[in-house]
């Protein structure tokens, strides 16, 4: 037991007298703890959403959606905005962005969701040599 002391008496004197060591093992745990306490923390928790600006340039049922679900969201304080007015809110800082559903998102969102779902193993890539795509690359379609 005494050779184990004298072990850990001889570390801790050696810790001890790095600086370095002594830096990153205590003050810097400190620093980065400080730092995101005052990004993330405090404050008041009654008034902590966010206040941002919605424009709404689409009036597809997509969009609608989007809106409706942002709305609802507790954590999020929407105002709906024009183009100018969200810029100009957020250039003097009443609101902290913006969120713009631009004219012609729904129509470009079902065109993405049009995507029919495959089985890991696509009929595409059933002999690799073949084909240059994986057997479950996005780029192999069922019909192929």
């Amino acid at each position: 037991m005494t050779a184990f002391l004298a072990l850990v008496r001889k570390d801790l004197i050696l810790f001890v007298h790095d600086r370095r060591a002594l830096l990153v093992s205590l003050a810097l745990p400190i620093i980065i703890a400080t730092f995101f306490g005052f990004l993330f923390g405090g404050g008041d928790k009654q008034n902590s959403a966010i206040e941002l600006a919605l424009v709404m340039e689409d009036d597809s049922g997509t969009a609608k959606a989007i809106a409706a679900g942002l709305e609802a969201d507790p954590g999020l304080a929407l105002v709906r905005m024009t183009a100018q007015q969200a810029r100009q809110a957020v250039r003097t800082g009443e609101r902290k962005a913006a969120i713009v559903i631009p004219a012609g998102f729904g129509e470009a969102a079902s065109g993405a969701c049009s995507v029919r779902p495959r089985s890991r193993k696509s009929a595409c890539c059933t002999t690799p040599r073949s084909r240059p795509c994986c057997r479950w690359s996005r780029a192999c379609s069922p019909s192929r």
